[in-house]
Order: C-alpha cells, then structure tokens, then sequence
C-alpha cells in the first residue's frame, strides 16, 4: 500500500480509500491520476499552434539542408576548387588537363593559393617547424602544380632563401665544431655565414664578439714569434690577421709598422743579393760565351788558296 493526499484537503491515507475520510472528497486511484496528470501534460506541450511550429521549423530545416547540399555540390564542382583538391590529392596529370578548360579568373586565383602555400612552407622552415629535406619536397611539389609557363620571382626567391638558410644552419653547426677543436678562425667564418633569418643568428654574432680579441691575440703572439724569428714577412702577415679582429688596437698597430720596416730592409738587402748575384751570373756567362767564341775560331783548320798551274806558251 502507498499513501496517498487528498486532492482537497491534503489529508493523508491509504490508497485503497474511495472517499477522504476528513472532507468526504471522492479519490482517485493512481492509474487514473497518473493518466490524466500525462493527458494534461500531453495537451500542453502538443497544442495546435505549437504543432504549427514544429512543422514549420522541420521544414525550414530540410530546405536550408538542401540548400547547403546545394553549394556544396556547386562548390565541389568549381575549377579553382577541383584544382585545391587535385592538390591535396597531389593529382598533377589532372591539374594540367584542369588548366586547359580553366578561366583566367580562376587560374589567378589557384596561383595565389600556390604562392600562399610556398610562402607557409617557407615560414614553417624559418621556424624550424619542418625539416629542409621535407620543406625542398613541398615546395617541388608547388612547382608541378603551376600553370606551365607560368613563371614566380615570389617563389624561385622562396626556395632560394630556404637554400640559403640551410647552408647557413649548416655553417653554425660546423662553426661550433670548429670552436670546439679550436680552429678559432675557420670557426669566426663560419659563424659570418649565418644570415638574419637562421634562429641562431644572434648566438653567432655573441660567438664572434667573444672570439674576436681572443683570434687577434693568438696572431698578435705568432707574430712575436715570427719576429722573434726574423720572419717578417710571416710576421707581418699575422699582424694583418690580428687587425682584421681588433683593427683599432694601438700596440698592434706599433707592431706592424716595425714589422714592416724591418720586413722592407730585410727585402731590399735580398733585393741587392740578388741583383749582384743575376749580374755575376751574366758576367760569367758572358765571359764563357766570349771564351768559347775565341776558343773555336782558334781551332779552325788552316786553308792554303790554291794556285792554278801556268800553261806552256808553244
């Protein structure tokens, strides 16, 4: 058994009661109250004027489907559209049966798509989001895709920067490796080579900064040495290294220019040795040809003339 509440007073009791026992109002049984309490709830909900609305919108809603399978369909059927799938697809051979049939408006439009493509690609590659091998492969791929005689300064310049960034990466990580094994001046050039669009352009120019006095002043000590050494055109030569690291130092800038005064007198005294030695040489040899001459004419037979016989006079 449930309780139950009279519709009335709110009295509880039993469900088997017919009548409420404190106002004497008629109950009704729960399958009874809960059909009605359904049929009202029913009649509420799915009145005509609501019944109206549902259709309209349920066909509102099938006409705007149809609609937008419409544009699709259109949308699906258009050459500039048919191309970007060709694209995804990397469908070229029907790319270029597409170009044949395709209207100049749309060809300027697929062609801005390409050039926005390169560009994305080499963004991507600049941000060291995609690898050079696969950003050389994209960018290949575009190629195919444009119309055939149809020539891009956009996207040869492109593919010519991503070129040019990969040998500059390269050039950093060979310039580490040089500094690493202390070849510090092949290291400073490879480090020049990183160009502005290469993320490791300011580390490089930090790295150069750092070894520049340290280069000039390993070559400023070679060539003491070499001066040391009397090796003064070696010397000089460092020195001409040492300042193209440190150009505005003042006691390299004395020390070249002893370098190169002695480097002078040095070569003016071979310059003599030398020119006594060249004209010794051709003294010699002149005196050698001079001999030789004399010597073979004194040599030479001796010829008597010879003497026609007198004839008799009969």
């Amino acid at each position: 058994m449930e309780l139950i509440k009279c519709q009335n007073c709110g009295k509880e009791m039993n469900d088997t009661e017919k009548r409420c026992s404190n106002c004497g109002n008629q109950l009704l049984d729960i399958a009874t109250k809960t059909y009605l309490v359904n049929k009202i709830n029913h009649n509420k909900i799915f009145t005509p004027k609501k019944q109206k609305i549902v259709m309209s919108i349920s066909i509102i809603g099938l006409i705007l489907a149809g609609c937008i399978m419409f544009i699709v369909s259109t949308i699906m059927n258009d050459d500039y559209n048919k191309a970007k799938s060709y694209y995804l697809k990397n469908e070229t051979s029907n790319m270029v049966v597409l170009y044949t049939t395709m209207s100049d408006v749309d060809s300027n439009k697929i062609f801005d798509y390409l050039e926005k493509n390169a560009q994305r690609v080499s963004d991507d590659y600049i941000a060291d989001k995609i690898s050079y091998e696969n950003a050389i492969s994209n960018m290949n791929k575009i190629k195919l895709f444009y119309k055939e005689n149809t020539s891009s300064a956009n996207f040869a310049g492109l593919k010519s920067n991503i070129k040019k960034l990969y040998q500059s990466r390269k050039s950093y990580e060979a310039a580490e490796n040089d500094e690493k094994n202390n070849e510090l001046e092949v290291a400073y050039e490879n480090y020049k080579n990183v160009i502005q669009t290469d993320l490791n352009y300011n580390n490089a120019n930090d790295k150069m900064n750092t070894l520049r006095p340290i280069i000039a002043s390993q070559l400023y000590a070679s060539a003491k040495q070499a001066y040391e050494a009397s090796n003064y055109s070696d010397a000089v030569d460092y020195m001409k290294r040492a300042l193209s690291y440190d150009k505005y130092n003042q006691d390299m800038l004395k020390f070249i220019a002893e370098c190169s005064a002695q480097n002078a007198a040095q070569r003016s005294a071979q310059i003599k040795a030398l020119d006594t030695a060249e004209n010794t040489a051709k003294v010699k040899e002149s005196y050698q040809e001079n001999t030789t001459t004399i010597t073979t004419y004194q040599t030479l037979p001796t010829v008597s003339p010879t003497v026609s016989p007198t004839k008799e006079v009969q």
